[in-house]
């Protein structure tokens, strides 16, 4: 995975920062697969918080909208926020 991050650090801690849920949820269900049960809850857990994440940030997004008048991109969170709970690699 070294191939698809920058090369300094941690591969993982990287794709963990990028909120890269598609990669943890794979490797969470391998980790499953496997029996190491620890690391794969741990795994579950970080694209639960990625989610709480992107909540919390639309409170952000909303008065950078409004000051930027940036009504368009505005639009398009509050769609994304009304199907949050209900994407693919959250449910």
């Amino acid at each position: 995975i070294a191939l698809f991050t920058r090369h300094e650090g941690d591969p993982e801690k990287y794709l963990y920062d990028m909120q890269c849920a598609w990669y943890e949820l794979e490797l969470a269900a391998c980790l499953a697969r496997k029996g190491d049960w620890g690391r794969s809850l741990k795994k579950y857990m970080a694209v639960v918080k990625h989610f709480e994440d992107f909540h919390e940030d639309q409170f952000d997004f909303h008065s950078y909208c409004i000051r930027k008048v940036t009504l368009r991109a505005y639009a398009d969170v509050l769609r994304f926020e009304n199907d949050l709970w209900g994407q693919p690699y959250y449910g």
